[in-house]
């Protein structure tokens, strides 16, 4: 159990960075498409 949580998680960190990219691309673009 401990190895497991001392275990980096590769996927989850890339799946992260991919999310935090597309929110801080996509809140952007929404805000200046929709003007309000």
């Amino acid at each position: 159990m401990t190895e497991d949580r001392a275990k980096p998680a590769p996927v989850r960190t890339d799946y992260e960075l991919f999310v935090l990219v597309n929110i801080q691309t996509v809140i952007p673009e929404r805000l200046l498409a929709g003007g309000e």
